[in-house]
């Protein structure tokens, strides 16, 4: 009987998962080490965005396709929703605040629902006009 007792099996589990540890943790450090080149983080939505549009501050005037767009608000009540269900309109307004619509692509419309960020969860709408063009000199 003394023949058939086990000898060593703590040593070889140990041995075992101390190689196993250090797989893990090798691939660990090599993801780590890459994740500066394959992660990206992207906010689509008003999530984090620090900047808040002050009401009555008067018209905002963008460039876009071409002409002076003019943005004044809208009499009506403030959106209120979840700032993750905002999506952020892709355009440079040289504003500290960016612009955002209720709809995940903004489509072509003759009018367009944008919004500004005015509190966390409450938007306000903000109607195009096309703005007169500069006089010429």
């Amino acid at each position: 009987m003394a023949q058939n007792l086990p000898r060593g099996t703590p040593g070889r589990v140990l041995i075992l998962l101390a190689l196993l540890t250090s797989v893990v943790m090798v691939s660990a450090w090599r993801d780590a080490l890459q994740r500066s080149r394959t992660v990206r983080l992207r906010y689509p939505t008003a999530v984090g965005d620090a900047a808040f549009y002050t009401p009555g501050s008067g018209p905002l005037r963008i460039q876009a396709e071409g002409g002076i767009v003019e943005l004044r608000e809208s009499s009506g009540a403030r959106l209120k929703r979840s700032d993750d269900r905002m999506f952020r309109v892709d355009l440079d307004t040289g504003y500290p605040f960016p612009l955002y619509t209720d709809r995940e692509k903004l489509a072509a419309e003759a009018d367009p629902r944008l919004y500004a960020r005015v509190a966390e969860g409450e938007f306000i709408r903000l109607r195009p006009l096309l703005a007169p063009a500069p006089a010429a000199p």
